[in-house]
């Protein structure tokens, strides 16, 4: 793998992170950090895939678990693949802000999956803890572009060629992206949650939104 934190505080800035091989992170991997991760470029991550031994990468080239407070800003996050989030997976969200971001030509895909999730980013926007405060999530400025969730299946573009998120809690903000070619754009779970978004993909001569 790339990089490996835990309860830190990292700031990881102007490195070309490529070619890195891991199941859950393979270029950026922090777990319960406040990491600033900003002008990177961050391409051709995964894992390996052989049979039964090797499935491939899970979760994507950046993976922050139980993360808090994180800037992830102004990188370029390229030719990526994993089961989901395969530029940016957020498994488990309290708060930050993804900003001014290229994510490009990443692939959801895994070979004992249906359906990848979340190309560009995939996001579980968990529950406040009791007794806690949490701001938004902000998704704002970034480009997302050419990034494909390959459908097995049905054949429908995946869920989420760009975005893919689960909200347990109404604290997350799209807004004033471009998202553009993906094979499908912005994809939800079906729970009773509302989010604001402000994103658009262009697709035949028309504005298509995902619900």
């Amino acid at each position: 793998a790339g990089i490996y934190c835990k309860q830190s505080m990292p700031w990881i800035t102007q490195n070309l992170i490529r070619g890195n091989r891991a199941k859950y992170g393979s270029a950026i991997h922090c777990t319960e950090s406040e990491p600033r991760i900003s002008g990177n470029t961050i391409e051709q991550n995964t894992m390996y895939e052989y049979g039964s031994v090797y499935m491939g990468a899970a979760n994507g080239a950046v993976t922050l678990d139980l993360c808090r407070n994180f800037l992830i800003d102004g990188n370029h996050i390229l030719g990526n693949i994993a089961a989901s989030g395969a530029g940016i997976c957020l498994p488990t969200c309290f708060n930050g802000r993804i900003l001014n971001n290229l994510i490009a030509s990443n692939r959801a895909q895994q070979p004992n999956l249906f359906v990848g999730r979340g190309a560009g980013i995939y996001c579980i926007v968990s529950q406040t803890p009791a007794g806690d405060h949490l701001n938004d999530v902000l998704i704002l400025n970034n480009t997302f572009v050419g990034n494909v969730a390959i459908d097995s299946l049905f054949n429908q573009g995946g869920w989420g060629g760009a975005m893919a998120f689960d909200i347990l809690e109404e604290r997350l903000v799209v807004a004033n992206n471009i998202v553009a070619f993906n094979s499908s754009g912005i994809w939800k779970q079906a729970v009773k949650k509302r989010f604001h978004y402000r994103s658009f993909r262009h697709e035949y001569g028309h504005p298509f939104l995902e619900p």
